[in-house]
């Protein structure tokens, strides 16, 4: 895992899904995830939301990464279209992430969901814009606060 990777934003959301983002960098973004009972349909199968969600993570990741700036860029996605092609109950998947496109306000991006043996899964493109600077300080104060509270917080009792 890359330094920035393990210093990539991630929200209660993200952590809940149990991805991690392996690689980010400039246009780029990685993310793993080790596939648990929670991921699966009633098939069995990796359910499709998981595999939109880790696209549209990826691809967000893509085209937020920027080590001058004083917090991590905000980014809401616009548009993504998601193409499923196979699917998988075991094992562990990788999305890889690039930015396309874009300026100042709007970028594009394309993301694949990958399996341990390297079969495409998902593949999707996506339209982002940029948060502003405001939004992004807040957004990372509160980000801050919650890990803050998730470390000192006493372990769950078990009943």
């Amino acid at each position: 895992m890359s330094k920035s990777a393990e210093n990539a934003p991630r929200a209660a959301f993200s952590r809940n899904v149990g991805f991690k983002v392996a690689v980010w960098r400039r246009n780029y973004a990685e993310l793993r995830l080790k596939i648990g009972p929670k991921h699966l349909n009633r098939s069995g199968r990796v359910h499709g939301g998981v595999l939109m969600t880790l696209i549209d993570a990826a691809c967000g990741y893509a085209g937020s990464y920027d080590p001058k700036a004083p917090h991590p860029k905000l980014t809401s996605s616009l548009s993504i279209t998601v193409n499923f092609l196979a699917n998988t109950g075991k094992g562990s998947l990788r999305t890889i992430a690039r930015r396309t496109g874009g300026g100042r306000s709007l970028f594009f991006a394309r993301a694949e969901v990958l399996d341990d043996a390297g079969t495409r899964l998902a593949e999707g493109v996506s339209t982002f814009r940029y948060r502003s600077d405001e939004a992004a300080r807040e957004s990372h104060a509160r980000q801050l606060e919650v890990q803050a509270k998730e470390k000192t917080a006493p372990g769950k009792r078990k009943r």
